[in-house]
């Protein structure tokens, strides 16, 4: 007797309502929990709509949807396989689960990694036209002061290019990921808590300590503005005004991103 595909004893059957989403969710969901990974094929349709209780075009639906998303490739007469992760497909879906209140935390203490690191290596490397583009964003920041659609989205620009500045590629790609879900998810927060003026003069702060060609200045400078936006985030969570203790060590984004 052969042994049952870990993909096929991991499903749950599906409701009739929304079938083919919610059997590309559980793929989706087994991909980003390791059961299966990049190169594993996928059962036949046959054994996927056996195992899901719906029919054939129900998964030929669901498999459609994730190989346009770049999460499943097709491989002709040999199946369909998981993809290799890329920049493309490690979409906002895919790491929703960092959005979770108990992993927020996670998520600053990845910024401060991947930003403060960027920034030691921009105030070395930056070039010349590095530091144009990024004193262009905080000019155009000023000028969409009055303009929540437009200040906002310039801010996550200007943390984008600022890591850019550092010329390391895996950091660069780690950025347009962090980029893509603060977009998505967190923008819709900063509007509601955020101080348009008081993020603007941060943002300028970070461009100076840049230009000084200091690379432990500018970490330093990086990591107390992720730090500070955290601790007004939770202040501003916090009826009485106060950060919780966990302030000064992380958690999300805050007023200033």
């Amino acid at each position: 007797m052969t042994e049952a595909h870990p993909l096929v004893g991991s499903v749950r059957t599906i409701e009739i309502h929304s079938a083919a989403h919610q059997v590309a969710a559980q793929i989706l969901g087994l991909i980003r929990d390791g059961v299966v990974k990049a190169g594993d094929s996928l059962p036949s349709e046959i054994e996927l709509a056996s195992a899901f209780g719906v029919g054939r075009s129900t998964i030929r639906e669901a498999k459609g949807a994730l190989l346009a998303r770049g999460f499943l490739e097709s491989r002709g007469k040999r199946g369909t396989f998981v993809a290799s992760p890329t920049v493309e497909s490690l979409d906002v879906e895919m790491l929703a689960h960092l959005l979770s209140d108990e992993a927020i935390h996670d998520i600053h203490e990845a910024r401060q990694i991947v930003e403060v690191g960027a920034a030691r290596l921009a105030a070395a490397r930056a070039r010349p036209e590095d530091l144009n583009d990024l004193d262009h964003i905080t000019g155009s920041m000023e000028r969409a002061l009055h303009d929540d659609e437009t200040f906002w989205p310039l801010t996550v620009e200007f943390h984008r290019r600022l890591v850019r500045a550092s010329h390391n590629r895996a950091l660069i790609s780690l950025s347009r990921v962090i980029s893509r879900l603060v977009m998505a998810h967190q923008m819709p927060v900063y509007r509601s808590v955020a101080d348009k003026g008081e993020a603007l003069a941060e943002h300028r702060a970070l461009l100076e300590v840049l230009r000084t060609a200091d690379p432990e200045r500018a970490g330093n400078a990086m990591a107390r503005h992720l730090d500070e936006s955290d601790r007004r985030r939770l202040g501003a969570s916090d009826p009485r005004g106060e950060a919780p203790g966990r302030a000064s060590s992380g958690g999300g984004w805050g007023r200033a991103t």
